[in-house]
C-alpha cells in the first residue's frame, strides 16, 4: 500500500476539521453524533466484543462494558466501540502479564466514537504487558493525566486516534495524548492530537518506530521523539504547538535506551507559535524550556537526519540544534549530578547531524525566548544583530570537547567500569570516519536561503572564545554569536567532512510478520517508497 505525502497530509486535515466544533450535551451525548449500534458479535476466537446493544447505548452501559470485557479479554480479541459520544466514570487499566498477544479496540470514527474521560483522575488508557495492541477509529477527549498510555508493550498500532483537549493552551489539560513508552515496534499513523500540556504524540524509552500522517496542533510539543532508537517521522503536520517536531535525548536514571538514528521528513511544519503552557519538571530539559515559535528542535541526539521539510512562520527559529550543555551547563557538577546516568551509556553531545534539502520561510518575527535563561540571552544578542538565524546551533558541546574539557568524563575509572559508557564520545570531535562508519560533524546544506548561526562555533584557541578569571585561565566557554557561511557546516565542504550521517530507515514488525517502514534511504525517492508489506 503506497500513499502519497499529498494523500497522508490531505487526510490529516480533513480529520482535524472533523473534529472541530464537538461539543457535550448535559447527558454526555453530543448533538451532533449520532449514536449507533453496529457490531455483531463473536464468540469463537478469534472473539468480537461488542460494546453497548441496539437498545442501550447509554454512557453507563459503555463504560461498564468496556471495563468488563477488558477484564476478561483473550489474544486475538477485537472490542468494536459504538458511534457517539460517551461520558466515562474513570480510566482503563489493562495489563496483559505477558500473555496476551493480539487485541485490537476498535471505534467507528475518530470523530465518530468519542469518550470523554471529563471529570476523571487517571489515564484514560494505560496498557501494559502485552504483544501486538491495534487501538483505531476512536477520539479519546479531556484525559485528566495521559490520554493512551502503554507501556511493555511490542507492536504498538495507533491509527486513526484522536485525543484532544478542547480548552486551548491550559496548563491543566492532560500531559501526553499517544504516549507508547518503554515499548517497541510502534506504529502511530494518521492520527489527530491537540491540546496536550506536554507532548501530543510522544514516544519514550522505545524502539523501532515509524510516526506518520498525523496532525498535532495546540500542543506544547507537538511530536516528540525521546531517548528512543531507530525512528522514521514523516508526512506529518505540525501547527501551531508551541514547538513543532522534538527529538530529545534526556539523562533519565534506569534507562539504556538513548536518541540513536532517527530521521524527521516530508513535513509540515508551521507556525508553531503558541504560548508554553507545560508545568516545570525535575528535567532541566523539559518542554517548559522550549521557546515559543520553534518549529524542529534536536536535543543531544545522535545520528540524526532531517530533511525534505516545509518549515515557515515559526517566529523564533525554523530548527535549534543543541547540546544538553544548554539547558545545564554546569559542567563541574555532571559527574555527581549525571555519573551513574553518563555509566548507561547517555551523551549529552549532538554528534552525527545531517540537515539537508528543507525548505524554509522564516519571516524576520520578535523572537520568543521561553523559560531558558541562556536562551534569553541568546534570542536578546541575535536580536541585536539583525534576528535570530533560521537554524541555530549552540556549538557549545563541540566547543568543549574539542576543548578538551570533557577528557576528564572520559578518564573517570568509574564510569570506565560500565559497559554502556563510551569514553571516546567526550573526546574532540571526529570530523571524518572514526570507526563506526559515521562522522560526528553537524551537517547542513540546500537548505535554500536560510539563515544558519551558532553561538560558539569558533576555534577553541581563539582568544575571545573563552571567560577568563583574574588570572586568565578560562574558566568556561563565551558565548560568541556568529552567522555562518554556509559552508562551515556543509557535509564535503570541508576536507575530512565527508561522511554522511549514519540515520537509516526505521523498520517497524508485528508478530504476523506485517511490516511498516520507509523502504529507502535516498531523499528523492522516499515520499513513493513508505509502504506496509506482508512478508
Amino acid at each position: 500500500m503506497k500513499t502519497t505525502n499529498q494523500l497522508k497530509l490531505a487526510a490529516a486535515v480533513a480529520a482535524g476539521l472533523a473534529l472541530v466544533g464537538c461539543g457535550s450535551s448535559s447527558d454526555g451525548g453530543d448533538d451532533s453524533i449520532a449514536k449507533v449500534f453496529d457490531c455483531d458479535a463473536v464468540t469463537s476466537v478469534p472473539r468480537t466484543i461488542c460494546i453497548g446493544s441496539e437498545s442501550d447505548l447509554s454512557d453507563s452501559k459503555i463504560y461498564t462494558d468496556l471495563s468488563t470485557a477488558l477484564q476478561s479479554v483473550q489474544s486475538g480479541d477485537t472490542i468494536i466501540l459504538p458511534a457517539g459520544r460517551y461520558e466515562m466514570e474513570g480510566g482503563f487499566d489493562f495489563n496483559g502479564l505477558d500473555s496476551i498477544v493480539g487485541l485490537t479496540i476498535k471505534g467507528a470514527g475518530m470523530d465518530k466514537t468519542i469518550l470523554d474521560f471529563d471529570g476523571t483522575s487517571e489515564d484514560s488508557f494505560h496498557i501494559t504487558n502485552m504483544d501486538d495492541l491495534i487501538m483505531e477509529d476512536l477520539g479519546v477527549y479531556e484525559s485528566a493525566n495521559n490520554a493512551i498510555k502503554t507501556k511493555d508493550v511490542d507492536g504498538v498500532i495507533l491509527r486513526g486516534v484522536a485525543t484532544v483537549w478542547e480548552t486551548d493552551y491550559s496548563p491543566g489539560n492532560g500531559a501526553y495524548g499517544l504516549y507508547p513508552v518503554l515499548s517497541e515496534n510502534i506504529l502511530v499513523e494518521d492520527c489527530y492530537v491537540k491540546g496536550s500540556a506536554d507532548a501530543g504524540v510522544y514516544v519514550g524509552q522505545s524502539q523501532n518506530i515509524v510516526v506518520r500522517g498525523c496532525t498535532a496542533e495546540k500542543n506544547v510539543a507537538g511530536i516528540e521523539i525521546e531517548n528512543s532508537i531507530n525512528a522514521d517521522v514523516y508526512n506529518n503536520i505540525a501547527i501551531g504547538n508551541t514547538g513543532g517536531i522534538l527529538v530529545f535525548n534526556l539523562p533519565i536514571a534506569e534507562n539504556t535506551r538513548y536518541t540513536k538514528n532517527v530521521r524527521v521528513f516530508d513535513n509540515l511544519v508551521e507556525s508553531n507559535n503558541a504560548p508554553n503552557f507545560a508545568v516545570a519538571g525535575s528535567n532541566p530539559a523539559g518542554v517548559h524550556i522550549v521557546p515559543p515559535g520553534t518549529g524542529i528542535i534536536l536535543l543531544a541526539a545522535q545520528d540524526v537526519e532531517v530533511f525534505n521539510n516545509t518549515i515557515k512562520n515559526n517566529e523564533t527559529m525554523a530548527m535549534a540544534v543543541t547540546s544538553f550543555f544548554l539547558p545545564d551547563g554546569d559542567v563541574d557538577n555532571y559527574g555527581t549530578e549525571y555519573g551513574s546516568i553518563l555509566a548507561s551509556g547517555w551523551n549529552p553531545l549532538m554528534k552525527s547531524v545531517n540537515i539537508h534539502s528543507n525548505t524554509i520561510s522564516q519571516e524576520k518575527y520578535l523572537p520568543q525566548a521561553g523559560a531558558l535563561e541562556d536562551m534569553q540571552q541568546i534570542v536578546l544578542g541575535y536580536a541585536l544583530k539583525g534576528g535570530i538565524p533560521d537554524i541555530f546551533y549552540d556549538g557549545v558541546g563541540e566547543l568543549l570537547a574539542n576543548a578538551g574539557e570533557l577528557v576528564p568524563f572520559a578518564q573517570d575509572e568509574g564510569l570506565n567500569a560500565s559497559p554502556y559508557f563510551n569514553p571516546k564520545e567526550f573526546l574532540p570531535y571526529d570530523y571524518a570516519n572514526d570507526g563506526d562508519d559515521k562522522s560526528d560533524a553537524i551537517c547542513i546544506s540546500e537548505n535554500g536561503s536560510a539563515t544558519m548561526g551558532s553561538v560558539t562555533r569558533v576555534d577553541p584557541m581563539a582568544e575571545d572564545a573563552w571567560e577568563l578569571d583574574s588570572e586568565n585561565n578560562p574558566t568556561g566557554p563565551k558565548y560568541v554569536l556568529t552567522t555562518d557561511t554556509p559552508e562551515i557546516f556543509t557535509c564535503g565542504g570541508e576536507s575530512g567532512k565527508d561522511i554522511p550521517t549514519a540515520a537509516s530507515k526505521a523498520v517497524v514488525t508485528f508478530d504476523d510478520n506485517t511490516s511498516f517502514s520507509c523502504g529507502v534511504d535516498d531523499a528523492a525517492t522516499a515520499p513513493d517508497a513508505c509502504i506496509t508489506v506482508e512478508i
